[in-house]
């Protein structure tokens, strides 16, 4: 009967071991993979903004030279897709 106590005892132990040895590492993991996943998204999220901006500005950038060029604002505006607004404040 004691043994039987002792080897209960010892199996409960080595599960709850086990257990907590077996949550940590899935948290550990978790996290590792949150971070990768976030740095993943942020870059992607870094690249799109990166290409509207640089599209923005080459807008800008058109239009300026083709205001230099005295092209009328309407044809600026439908070639750049800028507001009436926008090439009038350049």
């Amino acid at each position: 009967l004691e043994y039987n106590t002792r080897m209960e005892d010892a199996t409960n132990e080595g599960l709850e071991k086990g257990l907590k040895q077996g949550l940590k590492q899935g948290i550990e993991q978790g996290i590792e993979q949150g971070i990768q996943q976030g740095i993943q998204q942020g870059i992607q999220q870094g690249i799109q903004q990166g290409i509207k901006t640089g599209k923005e500005e080459e807008k800008i950038s058109i239009a300026k030279n083709l205001l230099g060029k005295n092209v009328d604002i309407e044809i600026i505006v439908s070639s750049t897709g800028l507001s009436k607004e926008e090439v009038e404040k350049l």
